[in-house]
């Protein structure tokens, strides 16, 4: 919708980090605004169940997805834009750079700290659910 309204400020050949930049700025004013909007979606059911998959094939993703929630909640919103562009959405540090509006030091920065964020968060809840588990 945003690149609708827009598109005549939209540039040739950087439609790419319009969107992604449109994106990441939703996504942030979503973030800040969650609370309100938990209370209208509260009702909605967002992943629909997939009937093709075993239950358990189901959970073990639904899981793995929330540990990955809770490991990017982790990061700063600085450093997860830059970790989520760059290892998500694949998009090279120069790209992010430009997109962000940031020097591409400050990108390549927020990627080493992000991923060794990540990573220390990852051992963390691993720890966590291996003691949950009994596995000590």
């Amino acid at each position: 919708m945003v690149a609708a309204r827009k598109l005549d400020a939209i540039e040739v050949d950087r439609e790419r980090a319009f969107l992604f930049g449109a994106a990441v700025r939703i996504a942030s004013n979503t973030r800040r605004s969650g609370a309100r909007r938990a209370r209208i979606f509260e009702h909605v059911e967002i992943d629909a169940p997939d009937t093709l998959r075993a239950p358990d094939v189901l959970l073990d993703e639904c899981r793995a997805r929330q540990l990955l929630d809770q490991a990017l909640l982790a990061l700063s919103d600085d450093v997860r834009e830059v970790f989520v562009l760059f290892e998500c959405e694949e998009l090279s540090c120069v790209q992010i750079a430009a997109l962000l509006g940031i020097p591409l030091g400050t990108a390549s920065s927020r990627l080493r700290r992000g991923r060794a964020e990540f990573s220390a968060v990852s051992r963390r809840l691993r720890a966590q659910l291996d003691f949950a588990k009994g596995d000590r």
